[in-house]
């Protein structure tokens, strides 16, 4: 049995595991990229309410399946077929489900979100280190005078 089932969650897209206090939250459609239909809406909503509601839940991890895409955006195959006023009734339940997202009062991570940041952490600090070798290359070092950086020859 599965853990949403234990928790008594019905979801079709949406894997939900509880564990060590961490809420894991994983969108489950990667042969669509995770795109976002109606229904794994309704499964993300019943999710982070259910780990806003337990006690036990501190902190919340979302991540998306596969390795193509964390979540690719709109369904757009779902949206093809509806009306303007059907789009709109979407786009404003998924708007709502964000909104419990937002004021959940308990810290979310994304594995993307950790992934991206390291990688432009990471890019910045070679960034860094390519300037000083080509400052160094030039004969000039920084300086720090109290005032900001500043090169002067070494």
């Amino acid at each position: 049995m599965s853990a949403a089932a234990r928790a008594g969650l019905a979801l079709a897209n949406v894997l939900y595991e509880k564990s060590g206090g961490i809420a894991y939250v994983t969108v489950n459609r990667p042969k669509v990229l995770n795109a976002l239909n109606t229904a794994t809406w309704a499964d993300l909503r019943q999710a982070f309410e259910d780990a806003r509601d337990d006690a036990a839940v501190r902190g919340v991890i979302l991540t998306g399946a596969g390795d193509k895409a964390f979540i690719a955006g709109a369904d757009i195959g779902e949206l093809a077929n509806v009306s303007a006023f059907e789009a709109e009734q979407a786009s404003r339940f998924g708007q709502g489900v964000l909104d419990v997202i937002e004021n959940l009062g308990k810290p979310i991570a994304s594995f993307q979100m950790v992934q991206d940041l390291l990688a432009k952490m990471l890019a910045n600090v070679t960034a860094c280190q390519c300037l000083m070798v080509r400052l160094a290359q030039l004969g000039l070092h920084p300086q720090d005078r109290g005032r900001g950086g500043q090169i002067r020859p070494a």
